[in-house]
């Protein structure tokens, strides 16, 4: 009865046990979650809910089915070096958007480290495969056009859970789909810069990576 009840209150504890998988550090008691008004700092808005819960168990089976196999293989076959600089080359690239949203919501700041860091790792870091900024202290910014809608004034709008991408909220959302966007025409250009004649191909690769 017990399994019953968590699959239903709780489904991500139907998921197996793998080291990709995030723990669970803290869940609201239910009789407590239904005391939670707008007050709390519990709260979220979410007209939805039944409509998340579903996308939530097909993320979760995506994840088992899909992507945990792909990242227990990918772990397993590339070096942890390659790995590393792989990982490097794409914070590299994000850089970009991170430097043109910290722009966005007027944070010098934010745009001095950002840009340092990046022209930092593009020479120092060779492409960015090596993380250069970071040791010379130069912290990486986490900066989406989401944030840059919520500096601006915009509200977070109802809680919702996109396919893939997970958990979010309605400015989010614009935000991730701007993001998007500007990774889109950033990629062209960087293919353009490769001299790259097919970017539909290219596309995909990057996305696949």
């Amino acid at each position: 009865l017990s399994a019953c009840a968590a699959t239903r209150q709780a489904p991500e504890h139907t998921l197996p046990q793998t080291s990709f998988r995030a723990p669970i550090s803290h869940q609201v008691d239910a009789e407590a979650a239904k005391r939670i008004d707008e007050n709390s700092m519990l709260y979220v808005y979410d007209p939805i809910e039944g409509m998340n819960r579903r996308m939530y168990n097909f993320n979760a089976m995506v994840d088992r089915a899909i992507f945990v196999p792909v990242a227990t293989g990918y772990q397993a076959v590339v070096p942890r070096t390659v790995r590393s600089g792989v990982s490097n080359v794409i914070g590299n690239l994000n850089e970009v958007p991170c430097l043109a949203n910290s722009a966005l919501q007027g944070n010098p700041d934010k745009v001095n480290v950002t840009l340092i860091r990046f022209v930092t790792n593009t020479i120092l870091g060779v492409g960015g495969m090596f993380d250069v900024a970071t040791d010379l202290g130069f912290e990486r910014e986490d900066e989406d056009f989401g944030q840059t809608l919520s500096v601006w004034g915009v509200p977070n709008g109802a809680y919702v859970v996109l396919p893939f991408y997970g958990p979010s909220s309605v400015r989010d959302t614009v935000g991730t789909a701007g993001d998007m966007v500007f990774s889109y025409y950033q990629m062209e250009y960087i293919f353009d810069l490769a001299g790259v004649s097919d970017h539909a191909t290219a596309g995909y690769v990057n996305t696949g990576v």
